[in-house]
């Protein structure tokens, strides 16, 4: 999980990533009332900077179509405790861990992701968001 958000946090750089979403629509139908949005958070260090900004121009639209939405896009994050080998953070929100996988499994995504190989080092996981905003951790069973 250490370094895949290199990858859409030049997205934001590069100003491409909110007009598209806003253009496009979700591939993916909305979630059930049961099912939990999904946060998919990508941690990374982009080792190729000029050839980097074509995976990041692809990205926005792809990004719509399953209902992804950026949250958050940083090259900068702030380290409060520890040394993450990474140099840069995405978090993104998705209506369900379902879309956010097929997203991930697209045909489209897939070419993409094996040109970012080639450009970068990257840890991407997705987790369900927690429902009703809850503000502690049921970690009572880890």
């Amino acid at each position: 999980m250490r370094y895949a958000l290199t990858a859409i946090a030049a997205v934001f750089a590069f100003g491409c990533a909110s007009a598209a979403q806003e253009a496009a629509a979700p591939a993916s139908p909305p979630p059930a009332a049961t099912e939990a949005a999904c946060l998919m958070v990508v941690q990374g260090v982009v080792t190729d900077r000029e050839a980097f900004p074509r995976y990041v121009r692809a990205l926005p639209s792809l990004y719509a179509r399953f209902g992804g939405t950026y949250l958050v896009v940083s090259r900068d994050p702030e380290t409060l405790e520890g040394a993450p080998p990474f140099e840069s953070i995405v978090i993104s929100r998705w209506p369900s861990c379902a879309a956010a996988r097929a997203f991930w499994n697209s045909a489209e995504y897939r070419a993409l992701a094996a040109m970012r190989r080639d450009w970068g080092r990257f840890d991407v996981i997705i987790a369900p968001e927690m429902a009703g905003g809850a503000t502690a951790a049921p970690m009572a069973n880890p």
